[in-house]
């Protein structure tokens, strides 16, 4: 099994009118954007599993996206078609006065 090893960093933040902080971390030590402020580094290694092994978890989640998108462009698809059907309806009934 291959490791992958990163500097992480633990970041507070503060959101502007906020007491509370808020803790995070990342790869990036964000410390050039003044809300965000660094409060420790580690060195973390991961064990990184064969490809193989997480394809079907993968693969999972791309359908779970493709889905979410087939939702979203039928939910379009058919908010155009009541509006085509609209002024179809409008065109019928100015025809009819």
């Amino acid at each position: 099994m291959k490791q992958h090893t990163i500097n992480t960093y633990l970041l507070a933040h503060v959101w502007p009118g906020s007491t509370k902080i808020d803790y995070c971390v990342s790869e990036n030590r964000m410390d050039s954007m003044d809300e965000y402020t660094v409060i420790g580094e580690k060195e973390v290694t991961f064990d990184v599993p064969e490809p193989a092994a997480e394809t079907a978890a993968v693969v999972e989640g791309l359908e779970k996206k493709r889905d979410k998108m087939r939702a979203a462009a039928n939910a379009a698809i058919t908010e155009v078609d009541n509006q085509i059907a609209s002024f179809l309806a409008l065109e019928n009934n100015n025809a009819d006065s």
